[in-house]
């Protein structure tokens, strides 16, 4: 520095030689407001009036216009800044780890999407970028500096945007860790107050601390609260055995459970009345296995004090909706489940999820926990394009389960869970199969919904 000691200050004219690079190469918009003196023509008495500009932007447009500090705000939570790449082919990533053993990266190379197609730059924070590549002293609040070093993904259910800050804008619920995290797969700490989704972590109940001094960890439930709405306040205040009934009452999920009905999970009595079936299935296969399984994934639930509603579909080459809608408790798995089959022969999985679609549309409102079973294959024929569309139609939330019981790998499943970001559980008999659904009915509990 010269004339002064410390880092240099920023000045404006400093972005005269900057230009934008705008993702995909879309347009960006800066709100400004400016103040300026102007004479009333008739009194010709001078008074200050405030302006509002918006400037729009595209990737190559120059930077001049703007201000640094002002240009870091309007970017935002999660923003970086894209510097030149120096070690083509090497990694690029820089970690810095905390004396609390927390790491986070600083810089990473930048994909083509990011930067308008190039290849060449790399990624880092605001904070690296001020520090270490411009040795200035960064121009922005604390408070914003924080926000930069944030996660800047959000929870798009609408009723986020019923609240709005002092400026009237709408207050987002935004993921809860460091810019360019890690995909959550468990939930980091004990709080009860916070959800995995999509690999990100929220508070999810942060919408409403705000608004009320009552915190929301002294409520004795366990359960999944996506959103709390108008009507729920005064549960609040409920004893709290009262509180936990009526509270859980409103926020249950509605389970989808569609299976490939072949001879590994039919019923034994359905076996034993077709012989060479039960040659096929061997000794092992005496036990039922679907009644089972569900059997202990509704006795898990049940220990919990959760009393769910769902939905099971069966399916072959053809698919069928056994039951819609009907409260799980264990009798169901002699009055429904015995009886239950569809026509042998053949796998359908694009049926199947077509079925699931008109359960997701008549249940539009709850949240739906799709966990699909299968022993074999299938080719796509559409399934995954229409599983993705089931997602996008759930919003009130949508978790996948797949699984197969067999050694075999069904590409046609991975693919589904691709699309939808969950993962396939393979390698499973019947005694892992129980296991597994007893650990999705925890999952559900602990308010996790992660796959393992």
């Amino acid at each position: 520095p010269f004339g002064h000691s410390g880092k240099h200050h920023t000045e404006h004219g400093n972005m005269l030689h900057s230009t934008f690079i705008v993702e995909n190469n879309n347009s960006v918009e800066f709100k400004a407001q400016t103040k300026k003196k102007v004479k009333d023509s008739t009194t010709a008495i001078e008074k200050e009036v405030i302006e509002d500009t918006v400037r729009v932007y595209t990737t190559g447009d120059t930077a001049e216009a703007e201000i640094c500090d002002f240009f870091c705000e309007k970017m935002g939570r999660g923003h970086f800044h894209l510097i030149k790449c120096n070690h083509p082919g090497e990694s690029c990533d820089i970690v810095h780890t905390t004396q609390n053993n927390e790491s986070f990266y600083l810089r990473r190379h930048a994909n083509p999407e990011e930067c308008g197609g190039r290849i060449d730059l790399d990624k880092v924070t605001h904070e690296y970028y001020w520090e270490k590549c411009l040795k200035f002293e960064d121009p922005c609040q604390p408070l914003l500096q924080k926000q930069f070093e944030r996660c800047s993904h959000y929870c798009p259910h609408p009723d986020h945007e019923k609240t709005k800050d002092e400026c009237d804008e709408v207050k987002k619920s935004y993921c809860a860790e460091r810019l360019w995290h890690d995909p959550v797969t468990e939930q980091k700490s004990n709080a009860t107050n916070t959800t995995v989704m999509d690999g990100h972590k929220f508070f999810f109940l942060a919408y409403f601390l705000h608004k009320k001094t009552y915190f929301c960890s002294q409520i004795s439930i366990k359960g999944f609260l996506p959103l709390m709405s108008a009507e729920v306040w005064p549960l609040l205040m409920l004893e709290p055995k009262e509180k936990k009934q009526r509270i859980t009452s409103l926020f249950l999920m509605h389970v989808v459970l569609t299976t490939d009905w072949v001879r590994r999970m039919m019923p034994v009595e359905y076996l034993k009345q077709n012989n060479f079936l039960l040659k096929l299935c061997g000794k092992k296969m005496y036990k039922y296995i679907i009644p089972k399984i569900v059997y202990s994934f509704i006795q898990q639930r049940w220990q919990t004090g959760h009393r769910d509603t769902g939905t099971f579909i069966f399916y072959e080459s053809t698919a069928k909706i056994i039951k819609e809608n009907i409260a799980f408790n264990q009798d169901l798995v002699s009055t429904i489940l015995y009886p239950a089959h569809v026509p042998w022969g053949g796998t359908s999985f694009v049926n199947a999820i077509r079925c699931v679609y008109d359960v997701v549309k008549r249940n539009a409102s709850k949240h739906i926990v799709l966990i699909f079973l299968t022993d074999g294959e299938d080719g796509d024929n559409g399934a995954s394009e229409l599983l993705a569309e089931i997602k996008a139609f759930c919003s009130n939330g949508f978790h996948f389960f797949p699984c197969i019981l067999s050694t075999w790998k069904s590409s046609t499943l991975d693919k589904m869970a691709s699309s939808v970001d969950a993962t396939v559980k393979e390698n499973l008999d019947a005694n892992s199969l129980e296991t597994h659904f007893v650990g999705i009915a925890k999952r559900l509990t602990n308010i996790s919904f992660t796959q393992d």
